[in-house]
């Protein structure tokens, strides 16, 4: 393991932290089981601008965070998340982040299987809830232990051996499946609408019902206001 003094890693968790990707991640699966293709990076990008499932000022994010690499301020760009990996929805993810950005973010992607296997070795295995170990990021950067690390989340209380924690709230919006794939999914059927719409209409038929139980998209600064953080932690 490398032991020279390095510039903080920024550690980014994704799911409600840089965007709302449940329904995202529902129509992924739809095009890998049902359509039996997976689909393109840029293609998911597009249906991001459409919708609001990224969080506002995630673009200003990632372009200080870059620069701020690049200037030597940071060592490394993170993604730390307890989703699966197991469909290959997170790896996508992080790729159609990159087609929406308009270049690759992060050094490391690490989801949930890299966790369970990191806790149940190193004694942090909960039955319910996935801690994140920083020092997992760290070696598998091959970085000293001693690194600084930054980590912006929603749910900071499960952090381990991190450096300093920046909450944000859950984000979390709706998005219309059933319309969407009407007008973005290549070869959508009837049929194929009748078979899943109740899985695709669940969330859409909840914000209906009960706005205030997901984000104002057009309020939400948390990201905004973390960047003005991240920008002293690193001056």
């Amino acid at each position: 393991m490398a032991t020279q003094s390095k510039p903080p890693v920024l550690v980014l968790d994704n799911d409600e932290t840089l965007g709302s990707w449940g329904d995202l991640s529902l129509l992924y699966s739809i095009y890998t089981t049902v359509l039996l293709r997976k689909p393109s990076p840029s293609h998911f990008a597009e249906i991001v601008r459409v919708t609001r499932c990224v969080r506002p000022h995630l673009r200003n994010l990632f372009q200080e965070a870059l620069e701020m690499k690049k200037k030597g301020k940071l060592s490394s760009i993170v993604l730390l998340t307890a989703a699966s990996n197991a469909s290959g929805w997170v790896t996508f993810c992080s790729q159609v982040l990159a087609s929406w950005f308009g270049e690759p973010i992060f050094d490391l992607v690490i989801s949930s299987k890299d966790l369970v296997e990191w806790n149940m070795a190193n004694g942090h295995f909960h039955a319910h809830h996935l801690h994140k170990d920083l020092y997992l990021v760290l070696t598998r950067l091959d970085f000293p232990l001693t690194t600084p690390t930054i980590v912006i989340d929603d749910r900071v209380e499960w952090l381990i051996n991190h450096t300093k924690a920046l909450s944000v709230s859950p984000y979390k919006v709706a998005v219309n499946l059933i319309e969407l794939c009407r007008h973005y999914v290549e070869g959508w059927s009837r049929e194929m609408e009748e078979t899943h719409a109740a899985a695709l209409g669940d969330t859409w038929t909840t914000f209906l019902t009960n706005p205030r139980a997901f984000t104002d998209a057009g309020r939400d600064r948390d990201l905004e206001i973390q960047l003005k953080t991240l920008r002293l932690l690193v001056a």
